[in-house]
């Protein structure tokens, strides 16, 4: 489990519609992306959960989300735009397609040596 701090889920949207329409400059970016990026690595975490606060009226506990919604939470939370996780989704494929490319192509060299 890992614990996310307070935020303002309001400035997350909005510089999700700033980066979406284009509006944010560059220093803004630069400033951003270091923080959306941990986020999003800190998601890919396995095992990694989400808590939603007090999941229905009255409970005395916190509720926490797993998987695919968890991560979900988080993006929304930190304000990360969809654009920026597809990119960094698509590396992570590439990333692993090409390790087991490698890895297929060093035990083929071990088998015939």
């Amino acid at each position: 489990m890992v614990a996310i701090p307070e935020a303002d889920a309001a400035t997350g949207t909005e510089t999700e519609r700033l980066y979406d329409r284009g509006e944010l400059s560059e220093a803004e970016l630069a400033e951003l992306m270091p923080g959306w990026r941990e986020r999003y690595e800190q998601a890919q975490k396995p095992g990694f959960s989400y808590c939603i606060g007090h999941k229905n009226p009255g409970d005395t506990f916190a509720s926490w989300i797993e998987g695919l919604a968890a991560q979900k939470a988080l993006y929304r939370w930190a304000g990360i735009p969809v654009a920026i996780i597809r990119r960094w989704d698509a590396e992570r494929r590439r990333s692993a397609k090409d390790v087991k490319s490698l890895a297929i192509r060093a035990r083929c060299r071990s088998s015939t040596g």
